[in-house]
């Protein structure tokens, strides 16, 4: 059997935790090196129009340009006159104003209108974020890691503390028996939502125990009832039996008797035994059909009284299913007891295809609005007599030993199949 396999909440926790500190660390690693970066721009600008304001003020005075009062400041009456590298790009992006050029120079340009002149200012040897970018890169890389690795120590401990009361829980109902089960333990959890979940399971285990206890009185006081009598019956049979001066009829009569204790006896040992899950094991013994088969039709061949109807069994005889006896006989009995019960005119077929055994009758079919829910207990058609258990006693009896049980009616007929486990 494949095991699913199963999610963890506190590593859901975890992981939830740690992705958002790594992308919140991340973002704000982006932000401070962006940051850095539009800082160290901005205090370019400033210079650059400062001394621009400068060399304006200073033209007032004098009528002419002086020169920049900073050394890596230059200027430049016209465009033609710039370098090479800031000429063409200026050219392509006439609103651009930060330029890089060959052997890591960084430009900065301001250009004034009235005078007009352009004041370039080459600040390569200024660079403080740009010529240590590995580093700040690494520091920043470093800080996102270490936030990440202590975050996760947080979500760590947080996680197991919260999910503590979850798990406790759940280990609790997981190991709780049908017979014991826990009845005070809502009281130890923190009054908070798990502590809200434990009074709910708390209060559905004591219904639970409650349907349980009436459940284990009732098979006990079922079997002790029923058993009684049952065996008054089965003896009162046999001592008719041994009667050899009674009339043929009544000698039937007495059979059918007889063969319906034993019948019931069976059935009632075999569902208590159900109801007690104290089952034999699904396929420990191999146990031949034709014979239950047989027993079958004669105990119900009085629903065929008055009908014609042919009953066909080409099995053979060492055909064999691997189940409890008196199991595989409840089904054999209430689904040729169906197709018995509810046929007019036809044939009613056992037999068997490899590992399938197949009762099938030529009848009206079952209704088709009762046709997908006629395995469930008290469906059953307007024209039958009985109470629609049987089909659903069928299909439990399948699943609990392993079998695969299944039922196809239209209106040639009904077939159903029973699949060896």
């Amino acid at each position: 059997m494949k095991t699913e396999k199963r999610s963890s909440i506190k590593r859901q926790i975890v992981v939830s935790f740690c992705l958002f500190a790594f992308v919140t660390s991340a973002l704000f690693s982006v932000y401070n090196f962006v940051f850095a970066y539009t800082v160290e721009d901005a205090f370019f600008e400033r210079v650059i129009r400062d001394e621009a304001r400068y060399l304006v003020e200073a033209r007032e005075r004098s009528g002419d340009l002086a020169a920049p009062r900073q050394a890596f400041m230059k200027v430049y009456r016209q465009q033609a006159e710039l370098p090479e590298v800031v000429r063409r790009r200026l050219a392509m992006s006439p609103e651009k104003r930060e330029f890089t050029g060959e052997g890591q120079k960084h430009y900065h340009l301001y250009i004034a209108e009235d005078p007009k002149f352009y004041l370039l200012a080459e600040v390569s040897d200024l660079l403080v974020v740009r010529s240590r970018r590995p580093s700040i890169l690494l520091i920043l890389s470093v800080s996102t890691l270490l936030m990440l690795a202590f975050s996760g120590g947080v979500a760590c401990w947080l996680a197991a503390r919260a999910t503590r009361p979850i798990t406790e829980l759940a280990k609790l109902v997981e190991h709780a028996a049908p017979e014991v089960l826990p009845l005070e333990f809502a009281s130890a959890f923190p009054n908070n939502e798990i502590g809200v979940l434990a009074k709910s399971l708390e209060a559905a285990m004591r219904r639970v125990n409650s349907l349980v206890e009436r459940e284990r009185h009732f098979t006990r006081d079922v079997s002790h009832e029923l058993r009684t009598p049952i065996a008054v019956i089965k003896g009162a049979a046999e001592l008719l039996q041994a009667d050899a001066s009674k009339p043929s009829d009544v000698s039937r009569l007495v059979q059918r008797i007889a063969s319906a204790s034993f019948g019931i006896e069976q059935v009632v040992v075999t569902l208590l035994a159900l109801a007690r899950e104290a089952k034999p094991e699904p396929g420990s013994t191999a146990v031949r059909v034709l014979p239950l088969v047989e027993r079958s039709v004669i105990q119900f061949a009085h629903l065929l009284d008055g009908k014609n109807v042919q009953v066909q069994v080409p099995l053979v005889a060492d055909y064999c299913f691997l189940a409890d006896k008196n199991v595989l006989q409840i089904i054999i009995d209430n689904l040729i007891s169906n197709a018995f019960q509810h046929i007019q005119a036809g044939e009613v077929s056992v037999y068997a295809k490899g590992d399938v055994l197949i009762i099938s009758d030529t009848g009206q079919g079952i209704e088709k609005n009762i046709q997908a829910a006629v395995c469930e207990p008290m469906v059953k058609g307007e024209g039958s007599a009985g109470f629609g258990l049987g089909l659903s006693l069928v299909k439990r009896l399948c699943e609990e030993y392993g079998f695969k049980f299944s039922i196809f009616s239209d209106n040639r007929g009904t077939r159903a199949s029973i699949e060896k486990a």
